[in-house]
């Protein structure tokens, strides 16, 4: 069967590529043909217009290695890119895969003002399920305010979500089931993510991937891990200059740098997601979004989270029992195929195909 994903997989965003390579290649593995739709969105954040507008806001700041940062990120995803097979028309997709990832974020002007690619609305007369797409920031009371929701839950001929939330908050507006899956990042194992990895020559460090600029406190200790273990300081992006090495975003180097951390510092969920599929030691700060929450719950490791600086290191220092997690995430794997093959290859619940 000839598949087509709807999601944000250029989106310059770690996650959001890496989500979007995962249910690529599972597909592929069960010997589907996958393409994606492309996305030529002029207001989308890495639109030319958009990015030659942080280029020039980043040189009139006068960070000129920014600058060469947001060049090389760029570059980056580019090359990661070519290993999805983006199309412009699409006429022979048998079915389209709308997610993963917070397509479904009606209170983002983005997607909601693009809302019959993202729903599949546009996709008339085709077969169309949706694979862990996310309400993200959105709930019931956006849901309910918003008219086309309901024609285009019932235009879906299967609807899985990735966390409860959006599952509950869509429910009511739909008369078919709403199934919860693992986020697709979790269709892979470590094995066939190393396959793609770039080389990395570094050891000996910590891995900060964080979503804005850590607080002072939270600095303070990771520096003090740091030099009490000699580790370097890594991570992505223009932001925490106090860090020892600073690179630009690159979702294939990504890879490598969660193989070969000794701790990972995260506040985003797939900085949480990753750090178990590697099985690493880390600690997630800051951050009590439900699906983060969700994914620890779900791995039996949520006494990994802290809001408290003073709780990082005996969180980094203590027992992580990835047996269990292991097993947990095997569990959802398998809820995960088997959804994906009933609603590839079975009726749905209109009995259309």
């Amino acid at each position: 069967m000839k598949c087509g994903i709807v999601t944000v997989y250029n989106s310059e965003n770690c996650g959001s590529f890496l989500q979007a390579y995962a249910l690529s290649r599972t597909l592929q593995k069960k010997n589907h043909e996958v393409v994606f739709i492309r996305q030529n969105f002029k207001d989308h954040s890495v639109s030319p217009r958009n990015r030659l507008k942080m280029l020039v806001k980043t040189a009139l700041r006068g960070n000129f290695s920014g600058v060469k940062r947001l060049k090389q990120k760029h570059f980056a995803f580019m090359d990661a890119c070519k290993k999805l097979k983006i199309v412009d028309k699409y006429d022979d997709v048998s079915c389209f895969i709308l997610g993963s990832d917070v397509i479904w974020d009606i209170t983002v002007p983005f997607f909601l003002n693009h809302y019959p690619f993202f729903w599949g609305t546009q996709f008339k007369n085709k077969k169309t399920i949706s694979y862990a797409a996310s309400l993200g920031s959105a709930d019931e009371t956006d849901v309910k305010n918003t008219s086309f929701i309901p024609i285009a839950l019932n235009n879906i001929n299967t609807i899985s979500v990735r966390d409860e939330t959006s599952r509950r908050s869509l429910k009511p507006f739909c008369k078919k089931e709403i199934q919860v899956v693992c986020d697709p990042t979790y269709l892979l194992n470590k094995k066939e993510y190393d396959d793609i990895a770039k080389p990395l020559d570094l050891s000996d460090f910590i891995f900060l991937y964080y979503y804005g600029n850590v607080e002072k406190d939270y600095e303070a200790i990771i520096k003090l891990i740091a030099q009490k273990e000699s580790l370097k300081i890594v991570t992505f992006g223009n932001g925490n200059q106090w860090c020892d090495i600073n690179l630009a975003y690159d979702p294939l180097l990504f890879l490598s740098i969660y193989d070969k951390a000794k701790y990972i510092i995260t506040n985003t969920f797939h900085g949480t997601v990753f750090a178990t599929i590697y099985e690493k030691k880390f600690v997630v700060i800051k951050n009590e979004k439900t699906k983060i929450i969700d994914v620890l719950k779900m791995c039996g490791l949520s006494n990994k989270m802290t809001q408290r600086s003073d709780d990082i290191i005996s969180i980094l220092h203590s027992d992580f029992d990835y047996e269990t997690t292991r097993c947990n995430i095997e569990a959802e794997r398998k809820k995960a195929f088997l959804f994906i093959n009933e609603a590839l290859m079975g009726s749905d619940t209109n009995g259309k195909i």
